[in-house]
């Protein structure tokens, strides 16, 4: 099969591709001297190109016979005229400006067998000699022009330089999507359709790639020149756009069904028309957009890159693959948000639609683009072999990520960076194979595999500094981190110079398959890394949770059955009909598996939470309950009454996870705060003021008292939950005290002036509508649980399935 090349300007496309073995040759040739193949891409290139870019290389012939045809020594470009120049090469240079003859001399990376290596401060591009182009030209200085490799040391003195400053930036991009996914997985659309979360992986994985092979296929064109004539680049620019499109909307429509296939396969469930729809059309319109976005980008900073003499080898393929990232998953989060609203219309089919009319009207344009119409052919083989391979990575990542603390945060950003070391290396490599010279593996992989040590200290600084995600950062988790990076990274280095080698000597360009394959590897082995550390740490406790769930029938059984298979975090269940009991053992937080449990349309209380093997180190629970003098007339008018559940567990010394369920309120935003005493035969007002120990003005969540915990929304059928962790609460600190959700929203201590003395107090929140004890709790079933709000006093007793005694009020 013949190579082609991606970066093909107008004589790329039409004829096949020959490495530029040529290009070594005396700048004193003339392309009159030469002996051209006319199906060579320089032959194409002389009769096609004007006079001045036309390049003096020899296509077609082996480099012994082309050495055996010169007269003169090879010759390079050196840093100045006339100081490092043979003296033959100033001679020639002198004979064709005196005779108005000139053209570009494209050298390649690399020296002559004859020659000592010049330095070139580590500049992997081509030098465009004549200053007849200086205003078709980027800008660059004719007279300093564009140099080859220099020394070993200046080469990884450049590369360490380029790619730190790179890695930097890229850092902060994965940790910002890996921030996003921490925080989208609690989305009611993501944890309603979980096959989103599959999703997540294969789509950022197929956008990945795409954007890497077209940062590749821009980096081979400009470091060969190809991008310095106006007409040339902005034809190269704009069928690639095009191409980035076509394939974008291609690869979003498939991986949007093969994400709904595999969660159907996965959860032995079936998605409705209207699932599907909005799982194809978010898909597509997010690849669309985020393309149009980042392929933009990585043209202007290839362009930019050019034009100040930076190989963007080092740097295009770590910024498309980070921010690709995060600017893809905030698209998808926001596409699915939007959509979601709309699922009972016909909007997501009519989206659906529109979208799948753009593919062929991209189709036409490309195949008319002189520059892409071959490239369109290539490299669909290995994106959706790089999809299966991905999808791997979804699936594990949908099993684990509710079971693993700080998964979702670690998981991007661990694969993202090492996958933008491995693309690194694989565009070296690939730029040195198209010019025929030689890379230094050695070297580069020693410099690229030392970079990427400060980049994950970064990771871990910023994320421990900043508290984000749910990373239980403790010293076991440090360590386990860096061994799983380090292996991670150096099969990444090995994967990247073997695919790219194996996919050039199989006849195939690597700007096009070998990014795919090797950033969906990298995927698939760091989760499965991830995962193991995860359990040789000792992560993915199994918690129980015992539900009360009105059951009256088989039929009602298998409901619960549907919903609870193949969830999010749920390891196994038991269903018991004649108790009309619920046991969910996993690690999905009780206010998930509630809102499972509710879409079934049956009655559903959660009776307790705790460890199933072995008592935890912390956690308690308060139920939270109405006291009629504390009846407002927020709640919804209904004969049931407000009621709630509010879990503590201390995960480890510096962190515990709230997980709050109230239902039967009114909708809107609801404050919600822990207060100093524990008695409740008044209602709330008996409670005291919010728990406060540092003395300081009411806040938000994270700043203000103690007790603050912001508001809980509900929506409109009167159903609340909000799972949370707090750096600040300690369960030991809490147990006695009280927990009290009031009528109205709080205003987290932000008020105008003139209500500003109460906002400092309790936020403006208005009375109390639910409260309840905060007791320790002594794990499932070891003893029931009651509130006797008449007392005030706390009893372990369980609570009757529905309404409330006599005299008392019970649930």
């Amino acid at each position: 099969m013949a190579r082609r090349l991606s970066s093909a300007t107008q004589s790329f496309a039409q004829a096949s591709y020959a490495p530029l073995r040529d290009s070594r040759l005396s700048l004193d040739s003339t392309p009159e001297e030469e002996d051209l193949d006319p199906d060579s891409i320089q032959s194409q290139q002389h009769r096609q190109q004007p006079q001045h870019i036309r390049s003096n290389s020899i296509g077609g012939s082996s480099l012994s016979e082309r050495q055996q045809k010169q007269q003169r020594p090879y010759t390079l470009a050196s840093d100045s005229d006339g100081e490092s120049d043979g003296e033959d090469t100033a001679l020639a240079r002198t004979q064709r400006e005196g005779s108005g003859e000139s053209y570009s001399t494209v050298v390649a990376i690399g020296s002559s067998p004859d020659s000592p290596p010049p330095k070139y401060n580590g500049r992997e591009s081509f030098e465009f000699a004549d200053s007849s182009r200086r205003e078709e030209s980027l800008g660059l200085d004719p007279e300093s022009g564009w140099r080859g490799t220099g020394s070993d040391d200046e080469s990884e003195q450049g590369l360490w330089m380029q790619a730190s400053t790179t890695l930097v930036i890229a850092v902060s991009g994965l940790i910002c999507a890996g921030w996003l996914l921490d925080a989208v997985q609690h989305w009611n659309v993501f944890m309603d359709i979980s096959e989103l979360i599959i999703l997540i992986p294969i789509l950022l994985n197929l956008k990945g790639n795409l954007e890497m092979n077209l940062a590749s296929r821009l980096s081979t064109a400009s470091n060969m020149g190809l991008l310095d004539t106006p007409a040339t680049r902005n034809e190269f620019i704009k069928g690639n756009l095009a191409l980035l499109q076509l394939q974008s909307l291609t690869v979003g429509s498939v991986a949007g069904l093969f994400s709904c296939g595999l969660g159907m396969i996965v959860h032995s469930t079936s998605n409705s028309i209207e699932e599907i729809a909005l799982m194809i059309s978010s898909s597509m319109l997010c690849a669309s957009i985020s393309s149009f976005v980042l392929g933009s980008f990585m043209c202007g900073l290839v362009l930019i890159c050019r034009r100040y003499r930076v190989n963007p080898d080092n740097i295009a393929c770590p910024l498309a693959s980070s921010f690709g990232d995060l600017v893809t998953l905030l698209i998808l989060s926001g596409c699915a948000v939007f959509l979601v609203k709309y699922i009972q219309t016909p909007l997501c089919l009519v989206l659906l639609a529109i979208l799948l009319g753009l593919i062929p009207v991209w189709l036409y344009y490309v195949r008319n683009n002189k520059c892409v119409s071959e490239v369109v052919k290539e490299g669909w083989g290995p994106v959706f072999s790089a999809m299966v391979i991905a999808s791997t990575a979804g699936l594990t990542l949908e099993r684990y990520i509710n079971l693993f603390p700080g998964m979702a945060m670690i998981s991007p950003v661990l694969n993202g960076l090492t996958g933008n070391i491995g693309s690194i290396y694989a565009s070296r490599i690939s730029t040195a194979l198209h010019a025929n010279t030689t890379e230094n593996y050695r070297a580069t992989e020693k410099t690229l595999f030392l970079v990427h040590i400060p980049m994950e200290i970064l990771f871990l600084t910023v994320t421990y500094v900043f508290s984000l995600g749910d990373v239980q950062w403790s010293a076991g988790v440090v360590v386990g981190y860096a061994i799983v990076s380090l292996v991670l990274v150096v099969m990444a280095l090995l994967l990247a110079k073997s695919i790219t080698q194996l996919f050039w000597n199989r006849g195939y360009d690597p700007d096009n398959y070998a990014l795919p394959i090797l950033t969906s590897l990298v995927d698939v082995l760091g989760t499965a890394l991830l995962v193991v550390g995860f359990w040789i740490l000792g992560y993915g406790e199994v918690a129980a949770t015992e539900f009360a769930v009105e059951m009256t029938c088989e039929s009602c059984v298998n409901d619960v059955k549907n919903v609870l298979d193949g969830a999010n975090g749920i390891q196994k269940y038991d269903v018991n009909l004649k108790e009309q009991r619920v046991v969910v053992e996993g690690n999905a937080p009780p206010s998930v598996i509630a809102r499972l449990l509710k879409n079934t349309g049956k009655t559903v209380i959660v009776r307790g939470s705790g460890v199933a093997q072995g008592a935890h180190s912390g956690a308690a629970v308060c139920i939270l309950d109405i006291n009629q003098s504390d009846h407002s007339k927020t709640v919804l008018p209904s004969s049931e009454k407000p009621y709630g559940l509010v879990r503590f567990l201390q995960v480890n010394a510096e962190t515990c996870v709230v997980d709050v369920t109230v239902q039967n309120l009114t909708p809107g935003k609801h404050g919600i705060h822990i207060h100093e005493l524990g008695d409740t035969s008044g209602g709330y007002s008996t409670t005291g003021g919010h728990f406060n120990p540092t003395n300081v003005d009411h806040g938000d969540f994270d700043n203000g008292h103690v007790g603050d915990l912001g508001n809980i929304e509900v929506d409109e059928k009167g159903w609340g939950d909000l799972v949370m962790e707090s750096k600040r609460i300690k369960v030991w600190d809490i147990i006695g005290r009280s927990m009290v959700v009031t009528e109205q929203e709080d205003d987290l201590g932000r008020s105008s002036a003139a209500a500003s003395a109460a906002s400092k107090v309790d936020g403006n929140s208005g009375k109390g509508i639910i409260c309840g004890i905060i007791a320790r709790s002594a794990g499932v079933f070891e003893n029931a649980k009651k509130i006797c709000d008449c007392s005030g006093t706390t009893l372990w007793e369980e609570a009757r399935l529905m309404g409330a005694d006599k005299g008392n009020d019970f649930y």
